[in-house]
Order: C-alpha cells, then sequence, then structure tokens
C-alpha cells in the first residue's frame, strides 16, 4: 500500500491490535461460558486470575474494544476493494479475493480444529465436529445453516464474502459506480424491513443472517464512499452527504436488526477514527510496527481466537502469573500468524494478482 493510503494500512494494524486486546484481555474474564463452550472444554469457573488484566483494560460499558476493531476492518475493506474492482475483470476479482481469503482461513482453521481436538484428549471432552462443520465453516457459508462458528470470528469473513459479491455487482453491472450504490443500498434497506415486517412467517435462519449482516453491509459500503471521494469520483460534499445518507440508514436497520447494544455508538466512534485518519493522508506515513501488524493482520484475526484462550486457559488453570500469561500468548500468536502470512497468505496473493491480472476471464 503507497504511502497516499498508509493511514487505511496503519489502521489496519492498529485494528488487528485492539480486537486481539478485547478478546485476551476482555472477553476471556468477562465471557467465561462463552469461552468455554467455544474451546468445548465445558465448565463454567469465572477467570479470576485474569481480573488485574481485565480491570488495567476496562473502558466505560458504552465502549467495546471488539466493536470499534472490527468495525475499522469493516471501513477499510469498504475503502480498499474498490481499488481491485477497477483492476480485474468481474472473475478476476472474484478469483483474486477468494486466493486471499480461502487459503490462508483454511490453513487458519485448521489449526483451530486441531487445538479443539486436543483440548478433547487433554479436558477428557467430546470432539463433536464432523466433516460436514468443517466444510461450512471453510468455505465461509455457515451462517446460511446457522450452526455454531467453530472459532467465532468467521462470522466477520462471512459478511466480507457477501460485500464482494455486493461490490462485484455494483461494479459491473451497473453503468454509474453511484446509482449501482444506490440501487444495492435500497434493495439492502427493503429487505431488512421486510424481514422485519414478516419477521414471524420467515425461517429464523434466513432471518438471522439478514438481520445481523444487512446493516454492516451498509456501514461498509461508507468507506467505499471515502475511496470514490480520494479518487475524485465524488467531491467532499456529495461524498459527506452521502456518509451522512449511510449512517443515517444504518442506526435505521441496526435499531431493527440483532446487533449487539451500543453497536452503533461504537461503530461511529469507528467512522470517527477512519475519517480523521482520512483527513490526514497525505501526513501519516508507514509505521513499521502498524505495517508488520497490517501484514498479519488477517492470519492473526483468523486464528487468534481458539489459539490463544486455549492458552490463557492453561496458565490460569495451573495458576502462572497472568500476566506472563498474556504475553506468551501474544507471543505465540503473533509467530503462528507471521508463519501462516509467510507461508500461505504471501505467496497466495502473489500468484493471484498474477494470474488475475494476465488473464483475461
Amino acid at each position: 500500500m503507497n504511502n497516499k493510503v498508509a493511514f487505511a494500512n496503519n489502521l489496519r494494524g492498529i485494528a488487528c491490535v485492539i480486537v486481539v486486546i478485547s478478546h485476551f484481555f476482555g472477553v476471556f474474564y468477562a465471557m467465561p461460558q462463552a469461552v468455554h463452550d467455544l474451546l468445548r472444554i465445558g465448565g463454567t469457573d469465572l477467570h479470576e486470575a485474569a481480573y488485574p488484566v481485565f480491570n488495567f483494560f476496562q473502558l466505560p460499558p458504552i465502549f467495546n474494544y471488539g466493536a470499534i476493531g472490527v468495525s475499522l476492518f469493516f471501513l477499510i475493506s469498504g475503502f480498499v476493494i474498490p481499488f481491485s474492482l477497477d483492476k480485474y475483470t468481474g472473475k478476476g476479482f472474484l478469483f483474486n479475493r477468494m486466493c486471499r481469503i480461502y487459503p490462508t482461513y483454511f490453513c487458519a482453521l485448521s489449526i483451530t480444529v486441531l487445538v479443539l481436538f486436543l483440548n478433547s484428549a487433554i479436558y477428557n471432552s467430546v470432539f463433536s465436529i464432523t466433516f460436514s462443520d468443517f466444510l461450512r465453516q471453510v468455505f465461509l457459508v455457515r451462517d446460511l445453516f446457522w450452526v455454531p462458528s467453530l472459532d467465532g470470528v468467521s462470522w466477520t469473513l462471512e459478511i466480507e464474502i457477501k460485500f464482494y459479491i455486493i461490490c462485484l455487482f455494483m461494479y459491473k453491472i451497473a453503468k454509474n459506480k453511484i446509482c449501482g450504490l444506490l440501487v444495492v443500498l435500497l434493495a439492502l434497506s427493503c429487505m431488512m424491513l421486510v424481514m422485519s415486517y414478516f419477521s414471524e412467517s420467515i425461517p429464523y435462519t434466513q432471518k438471522f443472517v439478514v438481520l445481523l449482516d444487512v446493516p454492516i453491509l451498509i456501514y461498509m459500503l461508507c468507506g467505499s464512499i471515502f475511496n470514490f471521494m480520494y479518487r475524485e469520483i465524488l467531491s467532499p460534499r456529495v461524498s459527506l452527504i452521502m456518509m451522512l445518507l449511510l449512517l443515517l440508514i444504518f442506526k435505521v436497520t441496526s435499531n431493527i436488526s440483532i446487533l449487539p447494544e451500543n453497536t452503533y455508538i461504537n461503530y461511529i466512534i469507528s467512522f470517527i477514527i477512519f475519517s480523521g485518519g482520512y483527513c490526514l493522508k497525505n501526513v501519516i506515513k508507514e509505521n513499521r510496527l502498524f505495517s508488520f501488524m497490517a501484514d498479519i493482520s488477517y492470519p492473526m484475526y483468523a486464528v487468534h481466537g481458539v489459539l490463544g484462550y486455549t492458552i490463557l486457559e492453561y496458565f490460569v488453570r495451573a495458576n502462572y502469573n497472568i500476566w506472563v500469561g498474556f504475553m506468551v500468548t501474544f507471543s505465540v500468536v503473533v509467530l503462528v500468524s507471521w508463519v501462516l502470512h509467510i507461508t500461505v497468505e504471501k505467496p497466495t496473493i502473489t500468484l493471484s494478482k498474477k494470474y488475475a491480472s494476465c488473464r483475461r476471464y
């Protein structure tokens, strides 16, 4: 990513760290039942040993580290995807994005399943993951069947896949990008309202997917407006009007969605952070630390959940110093993420760019 969009790359690295902190320093202590369910080890004991760390990083209840970090990822995706859409044909774009997502996620999910298998052996629990469970998860269609997530993070990637399809429609079918965006926005909003109005007669699975995904897909389009403004496809004034419209519709749809309480506030915080970065785009330069975290952000996001919680659980049960436990956990997750980036993500990205650019579908 060149210097002109260094702010987005830096924010990607920051968002990655924020999400990991929220899970390791927040969720692990505050939601032990959810952690134990994810690890499939049983038990409901509070992680009391983690309280000093949780208390140190605790914010007022209205703020949520995880929601802020994840929504930054959503805005960044909305910002960068139009570059790829302009660079490739429709099939080339899909090939590029599938290579970007699936090989790395396959490896990360394989590590997750291996850790869950080891957990079942160590804690004498039943390993109940089937091959069908793995396939639904690895192809990121789990939400369409509505079965529990194996890693706790796939829901965002499932939304990403839908966003790629929406953007492809917007770019390749609609002759005018802005008209295409408005058509997509109208369609999503109508779908949301119909689902809400006829909620009693609609199967739970379809209703769940729409009520979760639609507000976030609308929010991601704000990132695309930033892209249009950055490339001077839209003027700043028109961009501002369109983003305010998107945020208003996001507010309305989030009110009738199944998103957690205070989601809108935390997503607005992310929007303000991203807007600040955009305004300083000519000042912000690449930062080596943030660039490194940005490079490994996708494998780190995909692998950190079950792997990290498992290591933390070991430290808590062994009564080791919890601060040491968090440092070891973070270091292991960073190392595994870096290995995945070097051995899987980076080569497949290079290959996909070359193939998608050379072959005209």
